[in-house]
Formats: C-alpha cells, sequence, structure tokens
C-alpha cells in the first residue's frame, strides 16, 4: 500500500490517504496538484500479518503554467473607454507574475497585445465608439503563459469578453433633447406670464 502525505510519525496515518493495495510492486500517482510535495510510504502484507512502514520518499510535482482568468468581465467606462477586469486563477503550482491582455477588433481578424504586468484590471482608451471590441486575458508564471485561444460565441469557457461602445451621439441627442425640452418649457412660461400681465394691464 502506498500513502501519499505529509507525516511526522512514521507508524500514524495522520495526513496520509491510502490509494493503492495489490500485487504490483510499483504505482502510478494521477490527479495530483502541479507544484507540490508529496510523500508515500509502503508495507508488505502476508497471512501473517502486517510489515512495518518503509521508510517515506518525498517527491516534488512539476509546475505547469496557469489556469484562464477567472470572472471575466468588460465594462464600457463612456463612448471610447473600456474596463477590463478579471480575479486570478490557479496559478499552476508556481506564481503568476504576470497578466496578458489582448484587443481584437469586430467578431473576426488577428489580436493585439495591449497589456503586460501585475495588477488584475486593464483600462482600454481611445476607442471608437459604435464599434465592437474584443478582449482576452491569460497569466504567466515561471512555466509560460496558457496557450491563447481564438473568440467565438462561447466567450465564458475561452475567457474571452465582447463589447459594442454605443455612439456617442446618442448620449449626446438624448442630452440635447433634455435641454430642449427645459428650454421649450421656459419659454412657454414666460409667454404665459407676459400674456396675464397684458390682460390685468401691468405690463407698460
Amino acid at each position: 500500500m502506498a500513502y501519499p502525505g505529509n507525516s511526522q510519525d512514521p507508524e500514524s496515518d495522520q495526513g496520509f490517504t491510502p490509494v493503492y493495495e495489490g500485487e504490483e510492486k510499483r504505482y502510478k500517482a494521477a490527479r495530483l496538484l502541479p507544484g507540490n510535495e508529496y510523500k508515500a510510504r509502503v508495507k508488505a502484507v502476508n497471512i501473517i500479518g502486517e510489515s512495518p512502514w518503509s521508510q517515506e520518499a518525498a517527491f516534488m510535482t512539476e509546475a505547469t503554467v496557469p489556469s484562464p482568468p477567472e470572472f471575466l468581465t468588460c465594462t464600457a467606462n463612456g463612448a471610447d473607454t473600456v474596463l477590463v477586469s478579471w480575479q486570478a486563477p490557479p496559478d499552476g503550482g508556481a506564481p503568476i507574475h504576470a497578466y496578458q491582455v489582448h484587443r481584437g477588433d469586430g467578431m473576426d481578424g488577428d489580436f493585439q497585445p495591449m497589456y503586460n504586468g501585475s495588477d488584475c484590471q486593464y483600462q482600454a482608451t481611445g476607442l471608437l465608439s459604435g464599434l465592437q471590441y474584443r478582449f482576452r486575458v491569460r497569466a504567466e508564471n515561471e512555466v509560460g503563459p496558457l496557450r491563447q485561444h481564438p473568440c467565438s460565441h462561447n466567450p465564458e469557457k475561452i475567457n474571452c469578453c465582447c463589447l459594442l461602445l454605443k455612439p456617442a451621439f446618442a448620449n449626446s441627442t438624448q442630452h440635447m433633447k433634455q435641454k430642449c425640452n427645459v428650454t421649450e418649457h421656459s419659454l412657454f412660461g414666460l409667454l404665459k406670464q407676459l400674456s396675464l400681465a397684458c390682460v390685468s394691464g401691468s405690463l407698460v
């Protein structure tokens, strides 16, 4: 039987989990976490009973690239600015030292690198209103970055977000309409006051 784990007492089961019992003299441990230390020990069993535990053997699994950043969101901050934010993913057994943000215009076409740094957000500025933009993010550790995927119609799966910036004139038109309504209302009120003053004879 082999027991990966971490225990100070050679005869204690604390920190160890039984993973194999059989006649083979080798065992391949699977589904271990990358970049983690494990210990294993073995004992023999026959019809009379069990032997003492063997000495512990320690080993370290290799680190791998980080998982895709989580909870990626794109939020418009005006007609020409987008805030891209995300949360740190599992690091693959080695600390994450940078995030990369790529931007693509429209639904197809190549992505261009826009940001490389340690922050979990990036603000894209100088964009054109009325156009659709795509953003994708990946993390990087000492092993490297995760291989990038193209955007598709399932952005959650491949960690890509798409956003259509509203045209600037839409807000301006609404603002002008509100200003015109206020002006028309004020002018109507002034004409009404002048009319009342003329009827009462108080206007000279």
